[in-house]
């Protein structure tokens, strides 16, 4: 079976909602999946491990939360600040990142780092 990357979105913000997260970092979440997928990345993969690990604690903790960074990394346009911070899935902060320095290059430390995405079929 074949999903759209909107059903894929609509389905991880539903996931993220079901473990915890309020409406607004659902929704940053289900960006993050969409631009992984789109790129031919595992973010449904990715997300579904996290949230499993979020969902054995009892309540959600957004400490180490690779969608709260994001959203950190958004806000302020500056991932550089926040890029020795610890967190849990770190591929889910790379559509947040991509997003500030645009989506083919980083520099983190003094380092650059080129990538180029293709899509598995």
């Amino acid at each position: 079976m074949s999903w759209s990357l909107g059903e894929i979105r609509s389905l991880s913000i539903k996931a993220a909602r079901g473990a915890g997260m309020d409406w607004g970092m659902a929704e940053e979440a289900g960006f993050a999946v969409h631009w992984l997928e789109a790129h031919g990345l595992p973010g449904t993969k990715i997300l579904a491990q996290y949230l499993s690990s979020v969902h054995r604690n009892t309540d959600f903790d957004y400490e180490n939360c690779p969608i709260k960074l994001g959203c950190l990394i958004s806000d302020t346009g500056d991932w550089s600040a926040f890029g020795n911070a610890a967190t849990s899935e770190p591929l889910l902060l790379v559509p947040f990142i991509a997003n500030v320095v645009g989506e083919d290059s980083v520099e983190w430390f003094g380092r650059k780092t080129s990538w180029q995405f293709t899509r598995m079929v």
